[in-house]
């Protein structure tokens, strides 16, 4: 009896950790193109298509009867493999798939257009566009969630016995998540000073004389220094490190 009364809170202890790792099993050929839907049905080559359009990927069955991007999960074709992100109640992205392991990875290029108001020399206002690489994650056929401290905090399942490879993972983690606040913080208030720069320079113009135009150029400058430094902190690539360091861990 004495046995038993280790093996029961030992398994209680281990049982999480082993039923959160599951991973699903499908019926899919690792070298053949598939459609997995999110109903767990799989289609294979030749029962399926996707076409290309202007609103982007369409998905069939082979008799051409429509499947919704809501119902879709993850696929294969000739393109590579990728997952769908479910980004809220209506809307789906492909993502594509970069790396395996315990938590895959996967990406999305995302453009954005930039407004760049007047400038203190007079220079006029103008817009600019640029693209990012926005990271995801999933354990193999698991939901799809974008990279982030709390997701990755989520998904991260440790054996305590691992206390320095935890510890050099939860570091990783830690320091993107410090990076996000500090780039926030950064840019938010570098803009706020770029604008009161601004602000004390249209005030200056405006008085009889005018004021010296140093003050408002100090003010922006350190708005923009500010600004600069921010966007140069990049949470993602702590966050992907974390991500790989677990992966070769567990």
């Amino acid at each position: 009896m004495k046995k038993n009364r280790f093996v029961i809170p030992f398994f209680l202890l281990t049982f999480p950790l082993f039923a959160f790792c599951q991973e699903k099993k499908y019926d899919i050929n690792p070298t053949e193109n598939f459609l997995l839907l999110r109903n767990g049905t799989v289609l294979k080559e030749g029962q399926f298509a996707i076409k290309e359009s202007a609103l982007g990927e369409q998905f069939s069955y082979a008799d051409g009867q429509k499947i919704k991007l809501a119902d879709v999960n993850y696929y294969r074709t000739s393109e590579g493999y990728f997952g769908m992100y479910k980004v809220n109640a209506v809307t789906f992205r492909p993502v594509t798939r970069r790396a395996t392991g315990t938590l895959e990875l996967y990406d999305r290029t995302v453009s954005s257009v930039h407004y760049h108001g007047p400038s203190l020399s007079g220079a006029p206002a103008y817009t600019s566009r640029s693209s990012s690489n926005v990271q995801y994650f999933a354990r193999p056929f698991g939901e799809i969630k974008i990279m982030n401290y709390k997701n990755l905090k989520e998904a991260f399942v440790f054996d305590p016995a691992r206390g320095s490879q935890n510890k050099d993972i939860l570091k990783h983690l830690n320091k993107g998540n410090t990076q996000k606040w500090s780039k926030y913080g950064l840019t938010i208030g570098g803009f706020g000073a770029v604008a009161a720069g601004m602000g004390m320079w249209l005030l200056g113009r405006s008085k009889e004389p005018p004021s010296s135009i140093v003050p408002a150029l100090v003010v922006g400058g350190g708005g923009l220094v500010a600004y600069s430094i921010g966007s140069l902190l990049q949470p993602e690539k702590s966050y992907l490190k974390a991500m790989q360091l677990y992966n070769s861990n567990y």
